[in-house]
């Protein structure tokens, strides 16, 4: 039987696994200190987090305006599934799309598995999406991925196996790289 997590243990699951890829030299006691500050809920800039553990781990200038997090015009999103639709649906929603130009580089967090999805989606297949919706990666009801589903876009083409991935593919629009 799964046991909900609180939004606090999913801020700290996020936590957890983004620190030591974005800062892999410092030392526990750094980490300990922060994690404290994520707990009592001072600090919860995960978007951030995810944007240094990308920038550190594949050598992407961070370059913060309107539209996009990377000197390459990418941009990193941070996702975990939700239930929707009175517990019909489980979907992880990207959001705030309509200003973004380039790859976006998603890390997804489901939590009845414990386990981070990466994507990386490029620009041309969400170009499209109408200011008031979303991405909306979808899972079955038991935590799996549905990777095979009737969305209009398959998203789970764009799957990557490891965080790593996401940070080292170039947004580079003519060779647009997805597992088939």
């Amino acid at each position: 039987m799964f046991n909900y997590i609180t939004s606090e243990e999913l801020t700290l699951k996020h936590f957890d696994y983004l620190w030591p890829l974005a800062y892999p030299n410092r030392s526990l006691r750094s980490y300990a200190e922060h994690r404290k500050t994520v707990k009592n809920g001072t600090w919860n800039n995960l978007g951030g987090l995810l944007e240094h553990a990308i920038h550190t781990v594949g050598n992407i200038p961070k370059h913060n305006t309107v539209g996009k997090d990377f000197s390459d015009i990418s941009d990193a999103k941070l996702t975990s599934v939700r239930t929707a639709s009175k517990g019909k649906n489980y979907n992880a929603p990207i959001t705030n799309l309509h200003r973004k130009r380039g790859l976006l580089r998603v890390v997804c967090y489901e939590r009845k598995l414990d386990k981070f999805y990466y994507f990386v989606i490029p620009y041309n297949v969400y170009k499209d999406i109408p200011k008031t919706s979303n991405i909306e990666i979808p899972f079955n009801l038991d935590g799996s991925p549905r990777r095979e589903n009737k969305c209009n876009v398959n998203w789970w083409t764009y799957e990557k196996l490891t965080f790593e991935e996401i940070c080292v593919i170039a947004n580079n629009p003519e060779a647009e790289d997805h597992r088939e």
